[in-house]
């Protein structure tokens, strides 16, 4: 399993989405890693679980990835209670030059 891995994030307070990277919390006390960059700790909660193939616009718009997921939330009536966190898995290249990003996605969830 790779030490860091590239990730996405939709904030909830802004509604902005950008990439980031993904670093357990172990390895960034094993690896000794700054943290006086923009830090954001991941808690552990309730999140609805999805994995989304991204087509090409991934690379213009980031907000692309969350919009489904987002909908299909509220369509069954669960209420999104923080930032969307995502996880790059890989990302295919098919001629000419076109891409399918996988995106495992966890939306965190106020259960009823």
């Amino acid at each position: 399993m790779p030490v860091v891995q590239l990730g996405v994030i939709k904030h909830s307070e802004s509604n902005n989405s950008n990439f980031g990277y993904l670093v357990s919390e172990e390895k960034v006390n094993e690896l000794n890693l700054p943290l006086k960059l923009n830090v954001k700790n991941i808690k552990s909660e309730s999140c609805l679980h999805t994995i989304k193939i991204v087509s090409d616009e991934l690379t213009l718009n980031q907000d692309i990835i969350f919009r489904d997921v987002i909908q299909y939330a509220q369509s069954k009536g669960l209420e999104i209670c923080g930032d969307i966190i995502g996880k790059i898995l890989v990302v295919d290249v098919y001629k000419p030059a076109k891409l399918q990003t996988y995106i495992e996605l966890w939306i965190p969830i106020k259960l009823l």
